[in-house]
């Protein structure tokens, strides 16, 4: 076996001026070069640049613009080998002649879909990535592949015991511990003499009613949910009390405090479920990076 760590993947650019059809030919050329070798199977530069796309259309609805670029681009070093390990399991995971549902194969294409505001997007998002609905319809099959094979061979086959899950309480009992509360009604607003208006009519009649502030009732815990200038008004505020105006990046800020929830140690009972999950979720990250690494050592693996 030869390893592959991080040699990375080179992506030959041609600088060279063509005619319409050598450039066209040049291209399919690029696409069809071998990006790497997985025991019998080949993985073309398209099939990286066609992953590359897929993972864009499964994160354009959660990211946009610089924001997704740079989650890209923080996950590209890492595409190529996760699309190679994505192939050894798939590899072992078709040993066992699972079976797919085609229905649920069209439920996921259907729920991509419904991402976007109408069909026409959805192809407009296909047709910009270089995909088809057939390129996306294979990838989702590996997928489904890839977690029934995971389902059935490394997850339902972890146990979390009820002592690990009270021995990670005991070991940790600091974290879950909840700070103070506050529950406060914030008014915003550009103007100094509306934010005067409003700290009168807060504290007169204990109400807001005027169209140049807005007031939004929020709660946060002590200790870096809000910005530290304002942290610091409403923590020091005693309930039912009014502080303000006060000005903070050129908006003026009223806080009336409504309830105040005072720190609390919470016990096990409250939290064992997150715990459970927690210690589940780490085991399956071990259990599947260790079958993983048992698949690599026996593969013939080759980057080009």
């Amino acid at each position: 076996m030869k390893k592959y760590g991080n040699l990375g993947l080179m992506i030959l650019v041609a600088c060279v001026f063509l005619s319409g059809g050598m450039a066209r030919q040049s291209f399919v050329f690029a696409e069809d070069k071998i990006a790497a070798i997985v025991n019998k199977d080949v993985i073309t530069v398209k099939d990286l640049n066609d992953f590359i796309s897929f993972t864009r259309m499964q994160y354009q609805t959660e990211y946009q613009g610089r924001e997704l670029e740079a989650k890209l681009d923080s996950m590209k070093k890492d595409l190529l080998e996760k699309l190679i390990e994505d192939r050894l399991i798939v590899q072992e995971a078709r040993k066992s002649n699972l079976k797919l549902d085609p229905n649920r194969v069209t439920s996921r294409i259907n729920e991509i879909k419904h991402r976007y505001a109408s069909d026409g997007q959805f192809q407009e998002a296909l047709t910009k990535q270089g995909l088809t609905i057939a390129d996306v319809e294979s990838k989702i099959k590996e997928q489904m592949i890839m977690y029934y094979f995971i389902d059935s061979q490394i997850k339902n086959r972890i146990t979390v015991k009820p002592a690990e899950v009270t021995e990670f309480y005991q070991q940790h009992i600091a974290e879950f511990a909840v700070p103070e509360e506050r529950r406060f009604d914030t008014v915003v607003t550009e103007d100094a003499h509306a934010a005067d208006e409003a700290f009168q009519k807060l504290k007169n009649s204990g109400s807001v009613q005027s169209d140049s502030v807005s007031v939004n009732t929020m709660s946060a815990l002590k200790g870096g949910q809000l910005k530290k200038e304002i942290e610091d008004i409403v923590f020091k505020t005693g309930l039912n009390e009014i502080a303000g105006p006060v000005e903070i990046e050129k908006k003026y800020y009223i806080f009336k405090v409504n309830a105040i929830i005072p720190p609390k140690q919470q016990a096990l009972p409250e939290v064992q479920e997150r715990i459970y999950a927690f210690l589940f979720d780490r085991k399956m990250q071990e259990k599947l990076s260790s079958f993983v690494d048992e698949l690599k050592q026996k593969a013939y693996i080759k980057i080009f």
